[in-house]
């Protein structure tokens, strides 16, 4: 009863189903000085024909492989002189690149979501003064003589220009001195904001 189950179970698991799985992407090869603004999937559900072997791999594995995307290939270049710009991907356009890099016995049916769209921005340099964020306290009897100086008063920063356009400081992080009762110099560290370098 046990050999004739297995063999059993093993003849039904070689005929091909139909059913729907989970599919990670990752988005690679952007155009050149360009930065997403927008959130693509990180999945894709996708009904796909398969032997049954092969679906119970995509069923209960977690460690799939990303399928990557190369979205450069979708643009021909057009956004490179573009301050900002959308690009649209159907179906039609992107199957190839998931179909390729699957198991050679699975057949995509259908994807969802059938649309996926990318807003992108131009990656720009500028220069930005150092503002301080930094509280001091003194000893009785003392005060501060003279402002606030760094070194370098300003640094240059990259970043999406929508972003940079607005910003007018990058600020140090947060210290706190105590009492001060003479000259105070130290070495600090620039907040980090995200999507800038």
């Amino acid at each position: 009863l046990f050999i004739a189950a297995s063999l059993w179970f093993i003849n039904a698991m070689e005929k091909q189903y139909e059913n729907y799985v989970m599919i990670p992407v990752q988005f690679t090869i952007f155009p050149k000085n360009k930065t997403l603004t927008s959130t693509p999937p990180s999945k894709l559900r996708a009904k796909i024909k398969a032997r049954g072997f092969t679906l119970l791999r995509y069923k209960v594995n977690t460690s799939i492989y990303p399928v990557n995307f190369n979205i450069k290939s979708f643009t021909n270049s057009r956004f490179e002189n573009q301050a900002t710009g959308d690009l649209i991907i159907l179906p039609d356009e992107y199957i190839y690149q998931i179909t390729d890099q699957l198991d050679a016995d699975i057949s995509i049916i259908d994807l969802y979501p059938d649309t996926i769209r990318f807003s992108f921005d131009n990656i720009i340099g500028k220069k930005v003064k150092v503002a301080s964020s930094i509280s001091i306290d003194f000893d009785n009897q003392y005060f501060m003589s003279d402002s606030i100086k760094f070194t370098p008063q300003s640094v240059t920063v990259n970043g999406p220009s929508s972003i940079l356009d607005t910003l007018k400081f990058i600020y140090t992080e947060d210290i706190k001195t105590g009492r001060l009762n003479s000259s105070y110099k130290k070495n600090v560290s620039l907040k980090i904001y995200e999507d800038l370098n």
